[in-house]
């Protein structure tokens, strides 16, 4: 009885090796047509990549006139002064963003030292300032402009940092307590 059994069960797991085969060409012949659809788009994509590079080398790029001497080292007098006169257009901008948002929320920035955001990440020694910075850089959207800190010059453990977000105007008062920045508060008005 067990040898009928047996010899029962050997069959059938014959046959199921006998068509292992065909179940393997079906998962081949699967995987074959998606991977010529993905190469399909891909080329498709990688085309379009090389024409739109070949554009912007051959237009100079989208925003070549403005923005490029401010982000290359200037090499010649015009460009020191085209650099230099978007530099100080960018601080007044900033200044102006920043005594907007000040009056709107009623704040004395006279008593506050104003600290530089690039020159904090750009520094070789760690600031526990840059934690709390890249958190609010973080959640900030497209067109929303930089923030900028604000140490208190008495009291070096307070802060602000103003936002300048597309819809609103956003204060985050800092504080520090046992060397780490932390944002105590945050006040918000819609534009």
């Amino acid at each position: 009885m067990w040898e009928t059994y047996l010899k029962k069960m050997l069959k059938e797991q014959a046959e199921t090796v006998e068509n292992m085969p065909s179940i393997w060409e079906q998962i081949q012949t699967k995987v074959t047509r998606q991977s010529v659809k993905k190469h399909g788009k891909a080329r498709g994509k990688l085309v379009l990549t090389i024409i739109t590079c070949s554009m912007l080398l051959i237009s100079g790029g989208v925003y070549a006139t403005q923005q490029y001497y401010y982000w290359k080292v200037p090499r010649n007098a015009e460009e020191v002064k085209k650099s230099e006169e978007l530099h100080q257009m960018l601080t007044e901008k900033k200044l102006s963003s920043d005594e907007s948002i000040a009056e709107t929320f009623h704040l004395n920035l006279t008593n506050y030292n104003s600290i530089d955001v690039n020159g904090l990440f750009k520094s070789d020694s760690y600031d526990p300032l840059v934690d709390v910075v890249s958190n609010i850089m973080d959640r900030q959207q497209v067109n929303d402009r930089k923030p900028s800190v604000y140490i208190h010059k008495q009291n070096q453990n307070e802060g602000l940092i103003l936002e300048e977000r597309v819809n609103a105007y956003v204060v985050h008062f800092i504080e520090r307590a046992n060397e780490e920045w932390r944002v105590k508060e945050n006040k918000i008005i819609t534009k």
